[in-house]
């Protein structure tokens, strides 16, 4: 036995909200690259590019399990998958024939694109595959186990689409195979103690919608040969057979990106009540500066307070043990030449504005930050975030609160809301940077 490099949540350019360049030839490529052995390519409720990614492996040396990120009548997101795509299709037959008959809107969505051998696009799948389809996730774990497949709850630590975000807890006697963690949260203790006392092994996957979201390798499967049974037994520790993570920092998270720090900033405005966060991001290649700021309207600290957060052992949470999130923040920051100002008032609220040399080799990449913003929003759509970020001369400016004018009704947290949101901040993310 010995261990196997995997990531077994990764999106082709048939999921609407990927990008159109998750082609079989570039995703591959960057696995080999970045030592990947193990793959599994889930689009949402499709397996219609499965084959060309099977084949593809086959000729670059690796195994890719064909699979799906399947939406339950719940609207939970889970891993589906198979040994061979006989076994998959039989799967595919089953979702198409609960999923509704709605058309897919580019414009609103995303493009849908099946491919041939070579990567070129075919055609387009006419109908929306990112919708609930109308199996329970009772039965869809049933069906799937039926035909000797694997179920894996998806991303149980975010908020939207996810198992834990929707019940809060694993159902008794629902009998998965194991659970998926993002690279991009912190953990949260309380639920890895769930995980474990429900016999569960975690991974960490990427859960890749574009090139640059594939990352190193943060999950390991130590097995004897690259099956799907092997991957059964590694899921639930028996024969000898584990999954191994990364390791976490005491905090739970390595902060290697600066998208992380927000996130963890940002959190801690909720947790003190804000109403209204404000988060700006300003790279000046001109003076080599970088500055981010998180400034909210929350309860606010007084000095004593102020003067203890500096300190990686303290923390007002109940959920972790120690608060490294503005300590890591703030050496980062030195290691660039910067620092930290934090500014607060009891009843008033608390900025954080952080200071980098942009150009300084230490300095961690901004990383997701779509992820991070759709992550905060869709945990509190009922929050204002005002999101700013300017590259040089180029701005890009958004208001959660001006988007809920124009939504009729719906939540910011509403499924299409929330992809509309990422396909929006992706493009203008893009547009800033040339």
């Amino acid at each position: 036995m010995r261990d196997w490099a995997l990531d077994l949540h990764i999106h082709s350019l048939l999921s609407p909200c990927a990008d159109n360049a998750m082609t079989p030839d570039l995703i591959l490529k960057r696995a080999r690259e970045l030592g990947y052995e193990l793959l599994a390519i889930t689009d949402h409720n499709s397996l219609e590019n499965a084959a060309v990614f099977v084949d593809k492996g086959k000729e670059m040396g690796i195994k890719v399990f064909p699979g799906m990120e399947f939406q339950t009548s719940e609207d939970i997101h889970l891993l589906c998958l198979f040994e061979n795509l006989a076994q998959a299709y039989q799967w595919q037959e089953i979702v198409y024939q609960k999923l509704p008959g709605i058309k897919n809107r580019q414009d609103i969505f995303g493009e849908q694109w099946v491919i041939n051998q070579e990567g070129h696009r075919i055609r387009e799948v006419e109908r929306l595959l990112l919708v609930g389809t109308s199996l329970s996730i009772e039965e869809a774990v049933e069906k799937v186990h039926k035909l000797a497949g694997l179920c894996i709850a998806a991303h149980i630590d975010r908020q939207a689409f996810s198992l834990w975000g929707h019940l809060g807890n694993f159902p008794p006697g629902l009998p998965l195979d194991g659970v998926e963690l993002t690279p991009h949260l912190p953990r949260n203790p309380e639920q890895l103690a769930e995980v474990k006392k429900n016999g569960f092994a975690y991974l960490v996957s990427s859960d890749a919608h574009y090139p640059d979201a594939l990352l190193p390798p943060q999950c390991y499967a130590r097995i004897e040969k690259p099956t799907l049974a092997e991957l059964k037994l590694a899921l639930k520790n028996q024969a000898g057979r584990t999954i191994r993570t990364i390791k976490q920092e005491k905090e739970g998270v390595i902060m290697r990106e600066l998208s992380l720090h927000i996130l963890d900033i940002a959190q801690n405005s909720l947790v003190a009540q804000a109403k209204n966060i404000s988060i700006t991001i300003l790279e000046d290649e001109s003076q080599d500066k970088m500055v981010i700021a998180i400034k909210d309207d929350g309860r606010g600290m007084d000095e004593t307070t102020l003067q203890k957060v500096r300190n990686p052992f303290y923390t007002t949470r109940t959920t972790r043990k120690v608060g490294l999130g503005i300590p890591l923040f703030l050496a980062n920051a030195q290691a660039c030449e910067g620092t930290v100002e934090i500014k607060s008032e009891v009843g008033q609220g608390t900025t954080v504005e952080a200071f980098f040399r942009l150009s300084h080799i230490d300095r961690p990449p901004l990383g997701d930050i779509v992820a991070t913003l759709i992550s905060l929003i869709s945990g509190s759509p009922e929050v204002n975030f005002f999101y700013s970020h300017r590259v040089n001369s180029q701005e890009f400016k958004v208001n959660t609160l001006e988007i809920k004018d124009n939504l009729e009704g719906l939540s910011l947290n509403h499924p299409e809301v929330l992809v509309w949101l990422q396909e929006f901040f992706r493009e203008k993310e893009k547009e800033i940077r040339g």
